[in-house]
């Protein structure tokens, strides 16, 4: 199992790092293609608030999840707790992921806009 993670792990910030940052101008109008628009203004907000709500959501579900699960452990006998621990690893970097991802993905967006 850990194995398999360190394995993804690897890949991904493989294709991170592999990435290449391209600087181009519009060739038809010489402007630069990174001014904002009016349309691109409109697409940051709707992905903004989208992101919002995901976030918001996911938040609510997965502390519902957590709060579930821990009643449940707590009046389980000894082998059912066994199988818990079991469901409760992938619920736990699922959460990770969750709270991580989208911290980490407005990090990103943040320093592609200023670039």
């Amino acid at each position: 199992m850990k194995k398999s993670v360190v394995i993804i792990l690897m890949l991904v910030l493989m294709i991170v790092f592999a990435s290449n940052t391209v600087v181009a101008l519009n060739v038809n109008q010489y402007t630069n293609i990174y001014e904002n628009s009016s349309e691109e203004e409109g697409l940051r907000n709707i992905g903004g608030k989208v992101l919002g709500i995901v976030q918001v959501l996911g938040t609510i579900v997965s502390i519902a999840m957590f709060i579930v699960m821990g009643m449940k452990y707590m009046f389980t006998s000894v082998e059912e707790k066994a199988e818990m621990k079991k469901k409760m690893f992938p619920f736990l970097i699922g959460a990770i992921l969750l709270f991580g991802g989208t911290g980490i993905l407005t990090i990103i967006a943040n320093w592609a806009y200023t670039i």
